[in-house]
């Protein structure tokens, strides 16, 4: 996922820690504003990784579950590519 927004792992995020929530709560945690949520959500939801529980609420699918449970996983090989470089620096 190479250039995915760091807005869109942020949301990926929140929704998996705290289900259903409206842009203007993720926004608020976020800080960052409405407008600027909704239109990564739309995105998201084009991907098939958030879908609208209800009317204007959104929630976590499997797929965005599996994706950012992938995205972490490489997080933490690449951190310990790092060390073992370190280590043989």
């Amino acid at each position: 996922m190479a250039g995915f927004g760091l807005t869109a792992i942020e949301i990926l995020s929140l929704l998996r820690d705290m289900p259903r929530l409206t842009p203007i709560l993720i926004g608020k945690k976020m800080n960052r504003p409405p407008s600027v949520i909704r239109n990564v959500l739309v995105t998201l939801v084009e991907l098939g990784l958030v879908s609208s529980a209800a009317r204007g609420l959104y929630e976590l699918t499997q797929s965005g579950i599996d994706v950012l449970e992938r995205m972490e996983l490489q997080g933490r090989r690449s951190r310990v590519l790092d060390f073992e470089d370190s280590l043989t620096s």
